[in-house]
């Protein structure tokens, strides 16, 4: 396991089990939280807005694994001896991304509503700087 992946792994269970205190020391101070209640930037403001909504923690969440990807169009990125990215998980930029997939399902009134979404994590220097949850249709 990567540095890089031991940090999306460990702040996601830390959010994922309601216990945000220790979640909120692996955001970095420019983190990007994108999710549809809308974007929010800026680590105090994120602390915030994790805070005020973690009634959303109460949904049942299946998601599959976590993946390594690189989305890049830069042409000067070079692969690092011969490998999109570093013994530490990160590409030749200092960044590391991830996504998986999955459903999200609640109660709404009397229905259960399942929803498939996409989580997309970034981290730069051991540190979240973005986080993307997604609807998908």
């Amino acid at each position: 396991m990567t540095t890089a992946f031991f940090t999306v792994v460990r702040y996601t269970e830390l959010v994922e089990s309601g216990n945000m205190e220790p979640a909120f020391e692996y955001l970095g101070d420019a983190v990007i939280y994108n999710t549809w209640l809308g974007v929010v930037e800026g680590k105090e403001n994120v602390i915030n807005f994790l805070r005020d909504n973690i009634r959303f923690l109460y949904y049942n969440k299946s998601m599959n694994d976590w993946k390594q990807v690189q989305h890049s169009l830069d042409p000067g990125l070079s692969l690092i001896n011969g490998r999109p990215f570093s013994d530490a998980g990160y590409d030749s930029q200092g960044f590391a991304m991830f996504e998986r997939e999955g459903k999200l399902s609640g109660y709404t009134g009397f229905t259960l509503s399942r929803e498939s979404i996409r989580e997309t994590v970034v981290v730069k220097g051991n540190k979240i700087m973005l986080v993307s949850l997604s609807k998908r249709m």
